[in-house]
């Protein structure tokens, strides 16, 4: 465990991980490494990139005991929990009983998904 805190640099107790959490060295070298290649090579750096991107979703999935379609990506935190509250929301009470509201049922309905935890 101590190898491992000590990959960041981040004093103890650093509480704002909400807002931006910080990353290992490992994984620094890792996106300076892929930041480098979309500088280098533009747009054929892409194949790589979604290539990885569905190993990732992958490995994900494995861990979680899901399929790798069911696995999302999101930019931050914040954002994950509120796409997952808003795929997973009851309409308010008096609503019209139609699932997903006006627009019909969420993507979420349609694909069969259920909250898993």
């Amino acid at each position: 465990m101590h190898d491992y805190l000590a990959q960041f640099a981040e004093p103890f107790g650093y509480l704002d991980f909400a807002r931006f959490g910080p990353v290992s060295d490992p994984v620094r070298r890792v996106l300076v490494r892929e930041a480098d290649r979309l500088h280098r090579r533009g747009w054929a750096a892409l194949d790589r990139l979604d290539a990885e991107a569905d190993a990732a979703a992958r490995t994900a999935g494995d861990l979680l005991g899901c399929a790798p379609h069911e696995v999302a990506f999101v930019s931050s935190t914040s954002h994950g929990l509120f796409a997952a509250a808003h795929a997973f929301a009851r309409p308010p009470a008096g609503a019209p009983a139609r699932p997903g509201g006006p627009r019909g049922p969420g993507r979420a309905g349609r694909r069969g998904s259920r909250c898993r935890w």
